[in-house]
């Protein structure tokens, strides 16, 4: 086996952490009982502790310095400056913060979500705040050199920083802002009666007349969707019932 075979191998086993983490993660805002919420937290950092684990494996790093110096395709140089760029991050940062963020990010979520059907800001307000002081300590454990937010800039846009980025912000601000004015402030409005979400046509008798069906296909189209998955949903219920 080829360096750059063993190299695949240890990615491929990080992508199916990654996949397993993302599978756990939509399970939690999809289909998990509100009562898994503590013993998913430990599973999403037992994950996130493993794929930190063998991110930071020192073998990975010998592989990514000997290829770094060999003859690779230009697939394959690609392959290798990604998660070299990985690995230099990963590496930076303790398996304690890394377990601690994934462990804190899922109970958030589900605290979030009872806040939220409960308008109570004050029950996420802590967690919120929590979530910034991991996040400025991972930033810490980055490094920056002016801007603390280039830290975390740079994970999404490599070498990008906010000293580039508010001339441009600025630039745009000044050119959309009144715009969005002008067009808000337009005596020429679009028709917008058409944009209806499901639930406003459970209140609406829209297509009582032939007229509203020729108008609005589309419409009508979303409303018959909507009766149909709504037959579904009281069937099932019956059947849960029974």
């Amino acid at each position: 086996m080829s360096e750059y075979d063993e190299f695949i191998g240890r990615v491929k086993e990080l992508n199916l952490l990654g996949s397993l983490t993302g599978l756990m993660g939509w399970d939690q805002e999809t289909m998990m009982p509100s009562k898994g919420g503590k013993l998913r937290s430990e599973i999403m950092a037992f994950l996130s502790s493993q794929a930190h684990g063998r991110m930071t494996d020192p073998v990975m790093g010998e592989l990514l310095d000997s290829l770094d110096s060999q003859e690779l395709t230009a697939e394959q140089a690609a392959n290798v400056r990604e998660v070299r760029q990985s690995y230099d991050k990963a590496t930076k940062l303790p398996a304690e913060l890394v377990e601690e963020k994934a462990r804190h990010k899922s109970k958030s979520l589900q605290v979030w979500q009872e806040a939220r059907s409960e308008d109570d800001f004050e029950k996420f307000k802590p967690y919120l705040e929590k979530t910034v002081e991991l996040t400025c300590k991972t930033a810490e454990y980055y490094g920056y050199e002016d801007n603390i937010y280039d830290a975390l800039l740079d994970i999404f846009e490599p070498g990008m920083t906010v000293s580039q980025l508010d001339p441009l912000f600025s630039g745009l601000r000044e050119a959309i802002v009144p715009l969005v004015k002008a067009v808000s402030e337009s005596p020429n409005q679009p028709d917008t009666s058409f944009s209806y979400s499901l639930g406003d046509l459970g209140q609406l008798d829209l297509f009582s007349e032939d007229d509203m069906r020729d108008k609005y296909p589309a419409l009508k189209q979303a409303w018959e969707h909507y009766q149909s998955v709504l037959e579904v949903c009281k069937t099932k219920e019956k059947e849960d019932e029974n």
